[in-house]
């Protein structure tokens, strides 16, 4: 069984589209196969939560928050309630198309996360958003040693067993879909990739360009550290360690030993300690949950 889920927050221009058209595509999709179409309302001001209630398919759930607590948050509530064992997500908003959704059921055989990867970004400012994404990509590509062509796609299917393993550590904000990605990458559960359409979005955009792009930095670096520390801090160590080098060079020449050398390189080999019990408490967390999950 698939669940398809839908997390929605004052969609209402949008909402009623995007359930008949992915539930047509579902069918199709599945011939006949069980499936369940989970839409959960993140508080929405609008008519969104009752344009929803007036679907009267019987593979339709329909959630809601009583306050607004995030995208993030709707889509682990709907991850908390699905039944199926392979779960998908796609945005309210229309800038998905639902007819991608069968190339990511058919991925989901032999991958344990798809994701949609855009060819080009449509968004508002979507000059300095394809910018910043493509940074953050690059980021977080380096520090897992993958290429991520996308990284925060709200069109992706998953494990629901494996997603359900990291619900704990994933954000109630836009950053839910980038943690998630990095989670089962770092956990060496196969990810696939598949090229779709991007269209430009109806409605108002809830992307803020500093809170989201500072929580998407910090996503990244917080999730790579928590799954591999020495992957970030080593490098910190390294810096201090040649700075110190650097510094020392000059004292040398000068025959005057400065404290800032000193305490440049105090400061490495303290860090470089701290990366190796880190990435030791890492392994052993990893080891622990393999064995919980077995």
């Amino acid at each position: 069984m698939y669940s398809l889920i839908i997390p929605v927050y004052n969609e209402e221009e949008s909402i009623s589209e995007i359930i008949d058209s992915s539930r047509k595509c579902m069918m199709d999709c599945l011939h006949g196969g069980p499936f369940e179409i989970i839409v959960v309302d993140d508080g929405s001001g609008d008519q969104s939560l009752t344009i929803a209630r007036t679907k009267t398919y019987k593979e339709l759930v329909v959630l809601q928050h009583s306050t607004r607590r995030g995208v993030g948050a709707a889509r682990t509530t709907g991850v908390l309630h699905a039944k199926g064992k392979k779960i998908l997500f796609i945005d309210a908003d229309c800038t998905y198309n639902a007819s991608d959704i069968p190339k990511v059921i058919e991925g989901l055989t032999h991958s344990d996360m798809v994701i949609g990867a855009r060819k080009e970004e449509k968004g508002t400012f979507f000059i300095l958003r394809a910018s910043i994404k493509y940074l953050f990509r690059k980021l977080a590509g380096a520090l897992t040693k993958t290429n991520i062509p996308d990284l925060n796609s709200g069109l992706r299917g998953m494990d629901c067993d494996k997603t359900r393993q990291f619900l704990y550590v994933l954000p109630t904000g836009h950053s839910w879909v980038s943690t998630i990605t990095l989670c089962f990458l770092a956990s060496g559960f196969s990810v696939s990739f598949i090229p779709i359409t991007y269209n430009k979005r109806k409605g108002k955009s809830k992307f803020k360009i500093v809170r989201d792009t500072y929580s998407f930095f910090v996503t990244i670096l917080k999730t790579v550290v928590y799954f591999y520390p020495l992957r970030v801090i080593m490098p910190v160590s390294i810096f201090f360690f040649m700075s110190g080098l650097v510094f020392f060079t000059r004292d040398i020449i000068q025959r005057n030993m400065a404290d800032t050398t000193i305490l440049l390189f105090v400061v490495s080999v303290i860090m470089f300690i701290f990366a190796l019990i880190s990435e030791q408490l890492a392994c052993l967390r990893r080891e622990i949950n393999q064995k919980i999950n077995q």
